[in-house]
């Protein structure tokens, strides 16, 4: 008479489940990856655009400006009078939460930067603003960085990304 086997044995049904298990763990580690890389290029991308504003918006408006009347030993803040004759400052606001960038007119005050992201001065500057070069030129050195806690650098533990340019009042 034959033996038909009517079905795997114990170890057959071991050896298959181990290697679904290392299959499951591997797409796991896969998926998870591919998650973190995705949100991390997102906060990269938001801290870029937020910075470039920040900057292209006071770069714009110094250079055009008529004159810088003020600018503290502190470094935090900037004024000016802006080509339409009005009082004009930039500051970098450590009272909110985020810290952020933010322009004041005599009008309003608007923040450059959203609460997507936090603003800091990095241990490479030694100013936000900077006009030791003289009453004509600012230099402006700001870092941005995720303000939910996403690392946007390629090394933990640093400031975030770095902004820096310098502006030069156009010749009256």
């Amino acid at each position: 008479m034959f033996n038909k086997k009517q079905g795997f044995s114990l170890v057959e049904i071991l050896i298959g489940m181990g290697l679904l298990a290392l299959v499951a763990v591997t797409v796991n580690g896969l998926l998870f990856s591919a998650l973190r890389g995705s949100r991390k290029a997102e906060a990269i991308a938001v801290v870029k655009t937020e910075g470039s504003y920040a900057l292209n918006a006071m770069l714009g408006m110094i250079k055009y400006a008529q004159s810088i009347t003020a600018c503290p030993g502190d470094g935090n803040s900037v004024s000016l009078v802006a080509q339409d004759g009005q009082a004009l400052s930039f500051k970098w606001e450590t009272a909110t939460v985020p810290n952020s960038m933010a322009s004041s007119s005599s009008t309003a005050t608007t923040n450059l930067t959203s609460s997507r992201v936090t603003v800091s001065r990095p241990i490479s500057c030694p100013r936000v603003f900077d006009c030791a070069g003289g009453t004509r030129t600012v230099k402006i050195c700001f870092a941005v960085e995720s303000a939910n806690a996403t690392d946007v650098t390629e090394r933990a533990g640093s400031s975030g990304l770095v902004f820096t340019s310098q502006a030069t009042l156009r010749a009256p």
